[in-house]
């Protein structure tokens, strides 16, 4: 198969908070760091850890519970090992952020 980038292309599918899973926000916090770890060269996954941390704590100012929860999800996912690590290149992180999709977002 194949795969191309549409960056016109729209999806739509319905919305659903995170507060429908007593968890989502601890799995959100675990999946990030684990994302990072496996996937982003070392440089960058900190960045991207914390640009994400920033992102659920601004947004989420007055329910200090859901931070606290995506907090120790990501503590978990630094104890924990996710799969095998498959860093992309640095080529494709300079191709990516041409196109005007860093990395860290």
């Amino acid at each position: 198969f194949t795969v191309e980038y549409q960056p016109d292309l729209v999806a739509v599918h319905p919305l659903v908070t995170r507060d429908r899973h007593g968890s989502a926000w601890w799995q959100d916090g675990r999946n990030r760091v684990w994302l990072a770890r496996r996937n982003l060269p070392c440089l960058i996954a900190p960045l991207y850890v914390a640009t994400w941390g920033l992102l659920v704590t601004a947004s989420n100012v007055r329910r200090p519970s859901a931070v606290c929860a995506w907090l120790r999800g990501a503590v978990t996912g630094l104890k924990t090992s996710p799969s095998e690590r498959r860093a992309m290149r640095w080529s494709t992180v300079a191709a990516m952020t041409r196109r005007g999709r860093p990395p860290v977002v």
